[in-house]
C-alpha cells in the first residue's frame, strides 16, 4: 500500500513536470503567476467584507 501511494505521487509529479515540458523555469512562473492571481481575490475579497463606515454618524 505504501508503495502505491508513492508510486502514486511520482505518477502525478511527472505529469505536472510533462505538461511544462520538463521545465522547472515553466512551472515556477506558473506557480507564482497563480500566487498573484489569489493574492489579487485575496485582496479583492477583503474589500468586500471588511464593515463598512456607518452611514450616519453620532454627534
Amino acid at each position: 500500500m505504501k508503495d502505491e501511494a508513492i508510486a502514486e505521487l511520482r505518477e502525478i509529479r511527472h505529469q505536472i513536470s510533462q505538461e511544462f515540458d520538463h521545465d522547472p523555469k515553466k512551472y515556477i512562473a506558473y506557480l507564482q503567476q497563480q500566487n498573484d492571481q489569489y493574492a489579487a481575490q485575496i485582496g479583492l475579497y477583503q474589500r468586500l467584507v471588511q464593515p463598512s463606515a456607518p452611514l450616519i454618524r453620532s454627534p
